[in-house]
């Protein structure tokens, strides 16, 4: 009832609904449908923080099947909360949602792909590098920078291998990041690449990794 009230403190109202909306659990999330559609800044931003409170796939889904009709500014607030609660289910919507559209909603995206961390983000990273959009590829070399696990040290041990310089520096970079010591054989190697950007990348990442 106090949800519902508009002469109650915003606080009143939001605290109301996010206890109906968990109380109600993953059994029941007409609630959170609706509170998430709603124009109310207060209850969609309490319908937000009550479903990263909540468990099960059914709440994930709700979450990335509201994405299509939220305005960017709340697509966003919706892409983090996903990144928060760690589905890896939420993966192949946000993958689609980096792809394209306006670069912040992109970068957003991103990140909560990355924040999920799973061997599934790997691919959406490195799929995103090269783009044309510079602060979406540098969202995903950030993104691939923390991913933890063989999956994502596979992939930035593959970049050294391009045939593009740009990626391999990019690759010695994320080597250095992820103080990834296994690493020292191919930066060995890169350290006399024909390209003077790459040895000068990878002397200075032996430096920092290498033993004596």
């Amino acid at each position: 009832r106090m949800r519902k009230l508009n002469d109650v403190p915003h606080q009143v109202r939001s605290g109301a609904l996010r206890g109906a909306i968990v109380i109600r659990g993953q059994s029941d999330l007409g609630l959170l449908k609706e509170s998430l559609a709603s124009s109310d800044r207060v209850l969609f931003n309490a319908a937000v923080r009550a479903s990263i409170e909540m468990t099960g796939p059914e709440v994930t889904r709700t979450l990335t099947a509201c994405l299509p009709q939220l305005t960017p500014e709340n697509k966003i607030v919706v892409m983090q909360a996903l990144g928060s609660r760690g589905d890896d289910l939420a993966v192949p919507v946000l993958a689609t949602q980096a792809k394209s559209g306006a670069v912040p909603t992109r970068v957003a995206a991103i990140r909560a792909v990355a924040a999920i961390g799973h061997a599934s983000s790997v691919p959406v990273m490195v799929g995103l590098i090269e783009n044309s959009d510079s602060e979406v590829a540098q969202a995903a070399v950030d993104g691939l920078a923390g991913i933890p696990g063989r999956e994502a040290d596979s992939a930035v041990l593959n970049l050294l291998k391009s045939p593009k310089a740009e990626l391999r520096v990019t690759g010695i970079d994320l080597v250095g990041r992820r103080r990834l010591v296994s690493a020292v054989p191919a930066l060995l190697t890169a350290a006399a690449d024909p390209d003077a950007k790459v040895r000068s990348s990878a002397y200075q990442r032996l430096g920092k990794l290498a033993a004596p």
